[in-house]
């Protein structure tokens, strides 16, 4: 019995005779900067907390983190309070509305 092996160059190299773009060199960071839309670069480097290479630092004041908090837990509160007054399917949007508030509440510390 005979086993099937895969050659490492046919899984980067397709039935072209070109290479793929993605190496295993290449940053996964890079790889989303190149792959996909320029309006998501900002959410990626605050999802994964990397930029990609060349891009502009957003600094943030201390008055825009404050904003951000008192938003969070407003809004959070103002979700929760209605979930709880309309009842039934609204139930659901309770754990949405806690984790704003907590989330506020734990960046007041």
């Amino acid at each position: 019995m005979k086993k099937s092996t895969i050659n490492y160059i046919e899984l980067i190299q397709p039935q072209n005779g070109h290479l793929n773009t993605l190496t295993l060199e290449d940053d996964v960071r890079e790889s989303m900067k190149r792959d996909l839309a320029n309006w998501l670069q900002p959410f990626l480097t605050h999802l994964t907390a990397k930029p990609y290479q060349g891009e502009k630092p957003r600094y943030r004041t201390a008055l825009n983190h404050v904003y951000t908090t008192f938003v969070a837990l407003i809004i959070g509160f103002c979700i929760t309070s209605f979930a709880v007054s309309q009842g039934s399917f609204y139930l659901a949007l309770i754990p949405l509305g806690w984790s704003l508030t907590v989330y506020g509440s734990r960046k007041l510390r």
